[in-house]
């Protein structure tokens, strides 16, 4: 246990002093300028039919000077900085901010536009330039002052490229991860005239170790500490249940037996056994518990049944029921519940059923005791009396309903359904 706890006291010292030195230091720089490699050109809007003259100012490596004419449709100079090939650049992508200082001169308020051309799988090529991905950023020197720290989240990839090189929507995101030249240009909509920009300092700054990494480093480690402190009290517990695990495993197999049996004793007090389907019990349960509005209850009675009994036995009278019980459970809806109140008297809930629809129900249930055979041939009908629930109303007084078509139904004649609507029998 010894280990343990200064082991956790290593970690936490160590998480408390990463986070903080990631906060207030790591600072890993890239400065461009001062790249041996480095070469330094100029271009202007000359190669589209302008007029714009840009050169740089001799003995001044990062100074250019740029005469802007309004006559090409967007007129530009730019200074370019070239630091590897094309295709084999740098991975700016483990820095955070560029940082970067212009000494503009000139009339108005001078704007710049800072590129980072990024070579780009799929789309890019070797032998043409203009296919670089122009990540972007523009912003105001009079306004904010000549040095700037930009956040590289803050490029965008340049609509007129994307729409120029009709770019798929999956590769038009920002990516600098193959970067071998960056672009400093005059402002988008500026008035012609002279101008001098001179490149100062331009550097990239980053983390030793970015955020998510230091963060996720973290996290890992503290969860194979807690994995481990897990396993050890797991081998711990495990050594002190050895002796007892027979016991456990003799406890959960009774009750598993037990929770069986309950469960089947629970099922049997709900069935009706000859049948097999749900029984007055059931029925009251589910009345009390999940019923849904609006509901019919159909009562069904099987028409002169104790004479069944009395001519062809009893074993006939039970193999009826159970054809019955079978009739029934085909020509229900899924939805619908079906019970043997006692006897030879059934009841079908109809939930979420309007009373409109009910007769539909109790002629299928008329015509399969009339149409199908029976056992023994004999020749059995039923009757049926149907009443619905009314808004608010407890089903018990539908249940009262019902009952009383039925007797209706057998007053009438059986062999028919008599359904209770709004206070009037309906015969069918």
């Amino acid at each position: 246990m010894r280990w343990l706890l200064s082991l956790f006291f290593v970690l936490l010292l160590s998480s408390v002093v990463l986070v903080l030195w990631q906060r207030h230091g790591m600072i890993t720089e890239l400065d461009i300028l001062a790249m041996d490699n480095l070469q330094v050109v100029t271009l202007d809007d000359r190669t589209n039919r302008g007029r714009s003259r840009a050169r740089l100012v001799r003995n001044q490596q990062f100074t250019m000077d740029c005469e802007l004419r309004d006559v090409a449709p967007w007129p530009y100079c730019q200074m370019q900085l070239k630091f590897a090939p094309m295709g084999d650049g740098l991975d700016l992508t483990r820095f955070d901010y560029v940082k970067i200082t212009l000494d503009v001169t000139g009339e108005g308020d001078p704007g710049v536009r800072l590129y980072l051309p990024n070579f780009e799988q799929g789309i890019s090529n070797l032998s043409d330039s203009s296919l670089l991905k122009v990540n972007e950023v523009e912003f105001f020197i009079n306004q904010d002052g000549s040095e700037h720290r930009i956040p590289l989240n803050m490029f965008h990839v340049a609509g007129w490229w994307r729409a120029d090189k009709r770019v798929p929507l999956m590769k038009s995101g920002v990516n600098i991860d193959n970067v071998a030249e960056i672009h400093i240009s005059t402002g988008s909509l500026m008035r012609e005239g002279q101008f001098q920009y001179r490149l100062l300092e331009l550097r990239f700054e980053g983390k030793l170790i970015q955020d998510s990494t230091l963060y996720f480093s973290l996290m890992l480690a503290w969860i194979l500490f807690g994995l481990g402190l897990l396993i050890q009290r797991w081998w711990l517990v495990s050594r002190q249940l050895d002796d007892s695990q027979h016991k456990s495993s003799k406890l959960e197999k009774l009750t598993h037996s037990l929770k069986s049996q309950t469960k089947e004793l629970s099922q049997q007090a709900r069935t009706d056994a000859l049948t097999k389907l749900s029984n007055r019990a059931a029925f009251h349960q589910d009345m009390s518990e999940t019923l849904k509005h609006p509901v019919c209850i159909f009562v069904i009675d099987l028409d002169h049944f104790k004479q069944l009994n009395d001519q062809h036995g009893h074993m006939v009278g039970d193999e009826v029921l159970v054809h019955f019980a079978q009739l029934m459970l085909q020509a229900k809806r899924q939805q619908d519940w079906l019970y043997r109140w006692g006897g030879e008297e059934f009841v079908l809930i109809c939930q979420e059923t309007q009373l409109t629809d009910a007769h539909l129900i109790a002629q299928k249930l008329l015509e399969q005791c009339r149409h199908n055979p029976w056992p023994k041939q004999v020749q059995q009908r039923c009757s049926i009396g149907v009443a619905g629930t009314r808004q608010d109303e407890d089903w018990q007084l539908a249940f009262e309903r019902a009952d009383k078509a039925l007797y209706q139904a057998k007053s009438a004649g059986r062999d028919c359904a008599v359904i209770n609507f709004h206070g009037k029998e309906v015969k069918l």
